[in-house]
């Protein structure tokens, strides 16, 4: 399985109470295009994925990004909200590696569910 055309920029777990779940960023990396093409770039396509820890994945496209808009986004997710006078913590940042620990089938998730989205283009 070739997991480099995935290239996650950023990837956060939450815990709480009997929940735990990730969330992150990535771009898709098309092998027609060189990498250095995504880097950093306005107006490139790029996708968040959520879901429960042994669940499977959820994607969105986002498709005119800046690096701006997501930190801004990273920034909300990270953020300790309160509903109903309860504290709901945010996310934590986490490293690749950790991931795919936690979520061993996440990239199986990514070859199958986000590339039959991308095919279908129903994001």
């Amino acid at each position: 399985m070739d997991n480099s055309r995935y290239a996650i920029q950023w990837a956060g777990e939450c815990k709480y109470d009997n929940h735990h779940k990730v969330w992150g960023w990535f771009f898709y990396i098309d092998p027609t295009m060189s990498v250095d093409k995504f880097t950093h770039r306005r107006n490139t396509v790029c996708y968040t994925f959520w879901g429960g820890v042994g669940k499977t994945a959820n994607f969105k496209k986002h498709q005119y990004f800046s690096s701006y808009a997501m930190n801004r986004l990273v920034a909300k997710k990270t953020t300790v909200k309160v509903r109903k006078d309860v504290e709901l913590v945010g996310y934590t940042q986490i490293t690749i590696e950790e991931l795919t620990k936690m979520w061993p089938n996440i990239y199986n998730d990514f070859n199958d569910k986000f590339i039959f989205n991308l095919l279908a283009d129903s994001f």
